[in-house]
């Protein structure tokens, strides 16, 4: 009797052991939201796919909205792609994903803000690859990643303004660095990407971007003088910010103002001066977003000016 009693819990716990296992050794594709939702009834217990991961149709896109079906998801044993999906907004329902064995890319989501979601992202065996998201404006969602494997790619965003989001990643895990045609990305001084620039691994092409991250040179003088930068941002009082006539740059405690430089989002400086009793006249400048590059003796801060 002990020994049937014993044969029957063997039985019913056998399948929650099976099912925690490995699953899908051949990978998965998701095209519809439907799929998404399905994902935990179709495939049940399976929380570490061996296999690659792919969401979304790079040739037709897709209608996913959301990723809360994939809430179970903590690995993937080679790569992830989320690509060409119009309609999907965050990363929301990967929270609980930690590791991704392959590449990462993430690319042709023109809805895609931020990168909330993956949080709890720890470790990349392949590149990082993000690309032409139309919308994303920082990478914040990436902030507990730690390692990659390969190359860090960050290229083609129109609204992309700060690398915010990939300070921690170790920098000697980082092979080749490629941050370009970013219209208005000017903020790259990351300790990351500052660590890297110091000892690169490998090729290092930083180019079209806004001022601050045009080129490797412009990124390692922003790391040079970050540290005393964050300190004279807190004191710098820049309004009214979206101006149209003229702008007021005070300065409480801080080194005087020699030299106040505006570059557009190609780079090139449309207006240079200093203020007279703290104001600068703006009122030649068309309707856009600028870069303000603000100039002491002592450092060099930049902000994002908005002229309307």
């Amino acid at each position: 009797m002990k020994k049937f009693l014993l044969f029957i819990a063997w039985v019913i716990l056998q399948p929650t052991t099976m099912l925690s296992q490995g699953c899908l050794p051949e990978g998965i594709t998701f095209t519809t939201q439907e799929q998404i939702d399905n994902f935990q009834a179709n495939y049940p217990g399976c929380v570490e796919i061996e296999g690659g991961v792919i969401i979304g149709d790079w040739m037709s896109g897709s209608d996913i909205t959301n990723l809360n079906g994939l809430s179970d998801l903590t690995s993937i044993g080679d790569g992830l792609q989320i690509g060409n999906n119009p309609a999907l907004t965050n990363l929301t329902g990967l929270d609980n994903l930690h590791n991704i064995g392959g590449d990462f890319w993430i690319y042709w989501n023109h809805a895609l803000a931020n990168l909330t979601g993956l949080d709890n992202l720890i470790s990349i065996g392949g590149l990082l690859g993000i690309d032409d998201n139309n919308a994303l404006v920082n990478l914040t969602g990436l902030y507990n990643l730690s390692t990659i494997g390969s190359d860090l790619i960050i290229t083609n965003h129109n609204a992309l303004t700060s690398l915010t989001g990939l300070e921690n990643i170790q920098a000697n895990s980082i092979d080749s660095l490629y941050i370009s045609n970013n219209n208005v990305l000017f903020e790259c001084d990351f300790q990351s990407i500052c660590d890297y620039l110091a000892s690169p691994n490998g090729t290092v092409e930083i180019y079209n971007n806004a001022p601050g991250c045009n080129n490797p040179e412009e990124v390692e003088e922003a790391c040079l003088i970050s540290v005393g930068e964050t300190d004279v941002e807190n004191q710098i009082s820049l309004f009214p910010n979206p101006a149209d006539k003229t702008i007021s740059i005070v300065v409480t405690g801080g080194p005087e103002i020699q030299e106040v430089s505006i570059s557009n989002h190609l780079g090139q400086v449309v207006l240079r001066g200093k203020p007279v009793n703290n104001f600068l006249d703006v009122s030649a400048l068309q309707p856009g977003i600028y870069f303000i590059g603000i100039i002491s003796d002592q450092t060099k801060t930049i902000q994002k000016l908005i002229i309307q």
